[in-house]
């Protein structure tokens, strides 16, 4: 009931978006941001299942669209086949993990790389065990074309994470 007047505004906004020229995820951003001060978080409070997959931790944004980058999930299943070894760098919740994980079978393998270490245990792997895919091993490192140790940062005010500097 609440997700359907939610998303009843926010269609409204959109169709506002289109007449007056305004960009759609600026919109977006703005919208959920609305929410996140009325809910509390910038995540909806239950379990939403996006293109099968139940996803935890899913942003209003992505549920407030109904889809989740619905171009590159065509990509990956126009791209990936059967039986295939695929590296999910940056998995963040896992939503391409579960996907490769769903084309490539049983007979496949998803390596799903994620630094960040709360990401991958309140996110990554509790999205991987509410699936129940057995055929993806989680790496908690980052990936990049040099060996070494770097630092890094999260983005500051992202959607997915709370402000937080990390080093890797």
């Amino acid at each position: 009931m609440i997700r359907h007047a939610i998303v009843e505004v926010f269609n409204f906004f959109i169709e506002l978006s289109r007449k007056f020229g305004v960009n759609k995820l600026q919109l977006a951003r703005k919208f959920t941001d609305s929410i996140k001060s009325w809910t509390g978080s910038h995540s909806v409070p239950f379990i939403p299942i996006i293109h099968g997959f139940k996803i935890r931790e899913l942003s209003w944004a992505d549920y407030l669209v109904g889809a989740y980058e619905l171009e590159t999930t065509r990509l990956f299943e126009k791209v990936i086949e059967d039986s295939q070894t695929v590296l999910d760098i940056g998995a963040d919740y896992g939503y391409f993990s579960l996907l490769s994980a769903k084309i490539i079978g049983t007979d496949g393998k998803v390596f799903a790389f994620e630094p960040n270490a709360e990401r991958c245990e309140q996110h990554l792997k509790k999205n991987i065990l509410i699936n129940n895919f057995k055929n993806i091993e989680i790496v908690q490192k980052a990936a990049s074309d040099k060996s070494g140790h770097s630092k890094y940062f999260v983005e500051s005010g992202s959607l997915l994470y709370d402000k937080q500097k990390m080093t890797g």
